[in-house]
């Protein structure tokens, strides 16, 4: 996936080392052109929300802004 354009890198948390070596498995994966297809053609029929990750959470005052917590490493006054 990260030869998409929109994915940028891959965040992967391991809380121990079982889960690391674990982790680590997944570069062996490799996608081939027919499974590339197979995603691409469940992607199109996706009824999600447009636009980026962090669209939904940018607009402030929408359903999903008005639950963020923002600002959280600022000192408070």
């Amino acid at each position: 996936m990260l030869d998409l354009p929109q994915v940028a890198a891959v965040i992967v948390g391991a809380r121990s080392q079982a889960h690391l070596a674990a982790n680590l498995k997944i570069t062996a994966v490799k996608l081939t052109e027919t499974d590339r297809g197979e995603i691409a053609a469940v992607l199109v029929q996706r009824k999600g929300p447009d636009g980026d990750t962090f669209e939904l959470e940018r607009d402030r005052t929408g359903r999903h802004g008005n639950i963020m917590k923002y600002n959280l490493s600022r000192q408070p006054a």
